[in-house]
């Protein structure tokens, strides 16, 4: 049982330049996306899970809808949040491909920026998405819709269709199996499917598709289900950017293939992310479309100074205000961003003394920059985070992706000091 969290107020703004023009942004955690339309020349009105610090400080009026990170309602109450913004256009991020009709529902009453609800349907349905890669020649997990045939072994996974940050994804065993069976079918959150288990390396590559064009934005290594996180076994946890020159050929063909085919078969536009496997002889394996901006983008953004958010916005047919004003610097040199979310291990007060104390301590770090800060999703001052809620997320920058992820581990060690030292 989640503890019960005090509801932060539900909303937060600050005077609007008159000259901005309104973007909405929609999700279960909006604050990348929102920082990058604010550089992008937006006025940004925002709702999602958190209300955290640094988005508020970056949108004319940001929305926490229900509790930090509680997705047992969402997205209850983003409707609700959209119609009090002001016109004009709007984007979602993580998990609203869940809710197709909602998504049809708010863009009934203002221009959306991405992909409307039948083309979500269609990219998240396994059976049309499998059968379109395997007629191009690309993989996909072999997939079942009922249990019978399964081996009980751990070799396949049962994950729920409507998910997102590998949320609910466990092992298919004799006591997963047993667990299924007793629980009420009715209280499930969405119908779930069983997927053969891909061992290998996890990967992202982020698509940005428009009429006639495609074109690889980013691509990263995922970092999924790491102790030092505090997260669940196959959630979401971080990942590091990786140099789109170092590909192999084989890699950067089949994922010209992938790019292609969505945006073709499904018509998929914007900013589209892949999650993918890179299996034991090399090849790479689709695990699930994300038809909107993801989690890892950002990192592309802060290694080449390319705003996501203009990307994303020109790429469904919204001229940002100020396309041609300069952007954050990219990172000079080659350098690979990485990012880690911290879960928190027991429920905790995040006070303003604590978080001052922690933008202290990240401000030292050898790769501190003040274009791009090394902490973000800040709680809220004196807010309670619940046991296996994000806590914040951390940044590296460094020369190679091995000490990118070394630094994060000691980056999270430390900071698991300082809340150990607040209890």
């Amino acid at each position: 049982m989640t503890p019960p969290v005090a509801p932060a107020p539900a909303t937060a703004s600050r005077p609007a330049p008159a000259a901005l023009p309104p973007l909405i942004i929609l999700g279960a955690s909006v604050r990348a996306l929102a920082q990058s339309a604010q550089l992008a020349g937006w006025g940004v009105y925002a709702a999602d899970l958190f209300g955290d610090t640094d988005l508020r400080k970056a949108a004319v009026c940001a929305q926490r809808v229900g509790l930090p990170g509680d997705f047992n309602r969402y997205p209850d109450g983003l409707a609700a949040a959209a119609d009090t913004f002001p016109a004009g256009p709007w984007c979602y991020s993580g998990a609203l491909e869940n809710y197709p009709d909602l998504i049809d529902c708010i863009a009934a009453d203002r221009p959306l920026a991405g992909n409307a609800g039948a083309v979500v349907k269609r990219v998240r349905d396994p059976r049309e998405l499998s059968s379109a890669l395997r007629e191009a020649g690309l993989l996909f997990p072999t997939t079942q819709f009922l249990p019978d045939t399964i081996p009980i072994d751990g070799s396949w996974v049962i994950k729920p269709t409507a998910s997102a940050g590998g949320r609910g994804i466990q092992r298919w065993t004799k006591q997963t199996a047993a667990t299924h069976q007793a629980t009420d079918s009715n209280s499930r959150q969405s119908i779930p499917v069983w997927q053969e288990w891909i061992e290998g390396l996890s990967f992202s590559a982020a698509f940005l598709l428009s009429a006639g064009a495609v074109e690889i934005f980013c691509l990263s290594w995922q970092l999924v289900g790491l102790p030092w996180c505090h997260c669940q076994p196959h959630a979401y946890c971080g990942s590091i950017n990786l140099s789109l020159a170092d590909l192999p050929i084989f890699w950067r063909q089949q994922l010209d293939k992938v790019g292609a085919l969505l945006a073709a078969h499904f018509g998929l536009i914007g900013l589209i992310g892949v999650d993918l496997v890179v299996d034991a002889d090399g090849r790479l394996v689709v695990i699930e479309v994300n038809p909107r901006p993801t989690a890892s983008m950002e990192l592309g953004e802060r290694s080449t100074g390319r705003s996501l958010a203009a990307s994303h916005l020109s790429a469904s047919g919204f001229c940002s205000p100020a396309p041609h004003a300069p952007l954050m610097p990219p990172t000079r040199g080659l350098q690979h961003w990485a990012k880690s979310i911290l879960f928190s291990q027991d429920t905790c007060t995040i006070t303003a003394g604590l978080l001052d104390r922690l933008l202290d301590m990240a401000s030292q770090w050898p790769d501190a920059d003040k274009a791009w800060p090394l902490l973000a999703d800040l709680p809220e001052p004196d807010q309670l985070v619940p046991v296996g809620a994000p806590v914040l997320t951390i940044f590296a920058c460094q020369p190679m992706a091995a000490t990118a992820l070394q630094t994060l581990i000691l980056r999270a060690q430390r900071i698991d000091e300082v809340l150990a030292a607040t209890r």
